[in-house]
């Protein structure tokens, strides 16, 4: 699934899975990156992208 993050304070962007379209994940970089470790509380991230692919990402096992 493509996959792009923004921080939300300098809104410098970053690919993790290209593709098109994608699920742009935005937020402070802390709690991307315990998103991306796969805490299951999310906490100030926004997700955007197609109706069928954000609950996709966000139900998904990620981590270690």
């Amino acid at each position: 699934m493509p996959v792009v993050i923004r921080r939300s304070d300098t809104g410098e962007t970053r690919t993790l899975r290209g593709g098109d379209p994608a699920v742009i994940v935005a937020g402070p970089v802390v709690e991307i990156v315990m998103f991306l470790f796969g805490r299951d509380e999310v906490r100030d991230l926004a997700f955007t992208g197609p109706d069928d692919l954000v609950p996709k990402l966000t139900s998904a096992s990620l981590g270690l």
